[in-house]
């Protein structure tokens, strides 16, 4: 009785050993192909998308995970909770089960591009306001570009299986023009060869389109919005967002 007397108090007296508390995961998931905001390199998805989820994580205290797919599989994922979060336009279709963050990751445009074998077009496109405007063109796109087939709806607009393809098909001439993200067509064009078969139209904007952050708002990490929105407000004030977008790729 001495003895178990004994060892009771040895064990009270020893230090209590912190139980190491696990990391939060924010899983994420991207459009495959859509250089240089997200793609999938050597089996490693990268771009300027998970290279901002990395930073707002790491200032976050959460440990973020990235996924890859096809774009029309991307808002499935998230509402399956086969991943917690998308970076995305907003859409009524993502309202019913997903939150926004407050502010937009970042905000770009989508400009015209034409074929170099129909060059004199450029300035007629350049008065372009409106994708009305480009009504009896040959227009050609990605069938994971939504906006393509949501505002060239009744336009003669050919899909193609992925941007790669459809931009293959503008530099052959089988399309006259694109609208597209100017970011991706001249990243894609570069690692393509067709820098010089693929031109933009100067000036002309046809769109603004901002990325926010959607979260399953029935899973766990949609707890993590508002240090997401945290995260996001001092990576612009502090210059780290500027210098992720402008980084070389």
């Amino acid at each position: 009785m001495k003895i178990l007397a004994a060892l009771l108090l040895t064990l009270l007296l020893l230090p209590a050993v912190p139980v190491r508390a696990e990391k939060p995961v924010l899983r994420m998931v991207y459009a495959e192909g859509f250089a240089p905001f997200s793609w999938t390199s050597q089996g490693r998805v990268t771009g300027i998308l998970p290279d901002i989820m990395d930073e707002a994580a790491r200032r976050m205290g959460v440990t973020v995970s990235h996924q890859a797919r096809p774009g029309d599989e991307v808002m499935a994922a998230v509402k399956g909770l086969g991943a917690d979060g998308f970076l995305s336009v907003p859409s009524r279709d993502y309202d019913a089960f997903a939150a926004r963050g407050e502010k937009p990751v970042l905000t770009t445009s989508i400009g015209l591009f034409v074929s170099l074998s129909y060059e004199p077009l450029i300035q007629r496109l350049r008065l372009v306001r409106d994708p009305a405007e480009l009504k009896g063109l040959k227009l050609c796109a990605s069938r994971y570009d939504s906006w393509s087939q949501a505002r060239l709806a009744g336009l003669d607009l050919t899909l193609y299986p992925n941007l790669a393809e459809a931009l293959s098909a503008l530099a052959r001439g089988d399309a006259q023009v694109m609208a597209q993200v100017p970011e991706v067509v001249e990243f894609q064009t570069a690692r393509l060869g067709l820098s010089a078969q693929v031109l933009r139209v100067p000036g002309v904007f046809l769109d603004e389109i901002s990325l926010f952050l959607h979260l399953n708002r029935h899973g766990a990490a949609a707890a993590l919005m508002p240090a997401f929105d945290k995260a996001l407000a001092d990576m612009r004030a502090d210059g780290t967002l500027v210098a992720i977008l402008t980084r070389p790729r």
